[in-house]
Protein backbone atom coordinates (compact mmCIF):
# COMPACT_ATOMS: atom_id res chain seq x y z
CA UNK A 1 0.00 0.00 0.00
CA UNK A 2 2.86 2.63 0.96
CA UNK A 3 4.54 1.89 -2.49
CA UNK A 4 0.86 2.97 -4.46
CA UNK A 5 0.52 5.97 -1.93
CA UNK A 6 2.34 8.56 -4.21
CA UNK A 7 0.61 7.64 -6.84
CA UNK A 8 -2.86 7.92 -5.53
CA UNK A 9 -2.15 11.06 -3.74
CA UNK A 10 -0.51 12.35 -7.23
CA UNK A 11 -4.26 11.04 -8.84
CA UNK A 12 -6.40 12.94 -6.32
CA UNK A 13 -4.20 16.19 -6.77
CA UNK A 14 -5.41 15.73 -10.54
CA UNK A 15 -9.23 15.18 -9.75
CA UNK A 16 -9.64 18.44 -7.74
CA UNK A 17 -11.10 20.69 -9.57
CA UNK A 18 -9.33 23.93 -10.46
CA UNK A 19 -10.59 27.27 -9.26
CA UNK A 20 -10.46 29.88 -11.63
CA UNK A 21 -8.85 33.04 -11.71
CA UNK A 22 -11.39 35.89 -10.95
CA UNK A 23 -10.68 39.31 -10.46
CA UNK A 24 -13.30 41.76 -9.79
CA UNK A 25 -13.71 45.28 -10.55
CA UNK A 26 -16.50 48.00 -10.36
CA UNK A 27 -17.64 49.64 -13.10
CA UNK A 28 -20.14 52.37 -13.70
CA UNK A 29 -22.71 52.08 -15.93
CA UNK A 30 -24.66 54.97 -17.20
CA UNK A 31 -28.56 54.88 -16.82
CA UNK A 32 -31.11 56.73 -19.14
CA UNK A 33 -34.24 58.37 -17.39
CA UNK A 34 -37.08 59.51 -18.55
CA UNK A 35 -38.45 62.69 -18.02
CA UNK A 36 -41.53 63.91 -18.15
CA UNK A 37 -42.31 66.24 -20.92
CA UNK A 38 -43.20 69.83 -19.68
CA UNK A 39 -46.82 70.30 -20.06
CA UNK A 40 -46.32 73.83 -21.92
CA UNK A 41 -44.30 72.53 -24.38
CA UNK A 42 -47.36 70.04 -25.44
CA UNK A 43 -50.05 72.41 -25.89
CA UNK A 44 -52.05 73.11 -29.02
CA UNK A 45 -51.27 76.08 -30.46
CA UNK A 46 -55.04 77.56 -31.57
CA UNK A 47 -55.60 80.32 -34.02
CA UNK A 48 -58.81 81.77 -33.67
CA UNK A 49 -60.02 83.03 -37.44
CA UNK A 50 -62.04 86.13 -37.32
CA UNK A 51 -65.17 86.12 -38.87
CA UNK A 52 -64.63 87.25 -42.63
CA UNK A 53 -66.42 90.86 -42.80
CA UNK A 54 -66.10 91.83 -46.38
CA UNK A 55 -68.28 90.63 -49.20
CA UNK A 56 -67.11 89.31 -52.90
CA UNK A 57 -69.88 89.23 -55.00
CA UNK A 58 -72.18 87.27 -52.71
CA UNK A 59 -69.36 85.55 -50.93
CA UNK A 60 -67.89 86.97 -47.13
CA UNK A 61 -64.19 86.95 -47.27
CA UNK A 62 -61.14 88.33 -45.06
CA UNK A 63 -60.61 91.83 -45.52
CA UNK A 64 -57.25 92.78 -45.57
CA UNK A 65 -56.51 93.70 -42.03
CA UNK A 66 -58.02 90.18 -41.07
CA UNK A 67 -56.10 88.48 -43.60
CA UNK A 68 -52.66 90.56 -41.84
CA UNK A 69 -53.83 89.73 -38.71
CA UNK A 70 -54.40 85.74 -39.61
CA UNK A 71 -50.93 85.62 -41.44
CA UNK A 72 -49.35 87.21 -38.48
CA UNK A 73 -51.29 84.74 -36.04
CA UNK A 74 -50.13 81.45 -37.91
CA UNK A 75 -46.53 83.07 -37.96
CA UNK A 76 -46.81 83.52 -34.09
CA UNK A 77 -48.21 79.92 -33.50
CA UNK A 78 -45.24 78.30 -35.61
CA UNK A 79 -42.30 80.25 -34.35
CA UNK A 80 -44.12 79.64 -30.76
CA UNK A 81 -44.07 75.34 -31.82
CA UNK A 82 -40.47 75.73 -33.24
CA UNK A 83 -39.26 77.74 -29.68
CA UNK A 84 -41.42 74.29 -28.01
CA UNK A 85 -39.13 71.88 -30.13
CA UNK A 86 -36.07 73.39 -29.43
CA UNK A 87 -36.86 73.48 -25.57
CA UNK A 88 -37.54 69.86 -25.93
CA UNK A 89 -34.34 68.96 -27.67
CA UNK A 90 -32.37 70.85 -24.93
CA UNK A 91 -34.09 68.93 -22.51
CA UNK A 92 -32.38 65.80 -24.48
CA UNK A 93 -28.86 67.02 -24.38
CA UNK A 94 -29.67 67.66 -20.75
CA UNK A 95 -30.13 64.76 -19.67
CA UNK A 96 -27.12 62.52 -18.73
Amino acid sequence: MIRYLPLLLLAACTTTPQKPIVQYKTVSVPVYTRIPIPSEYTQDRIVQEPVPSCRLLTTAVFCQDQTAELVDSYRSALRQSNLDKQALRNLDKEQP
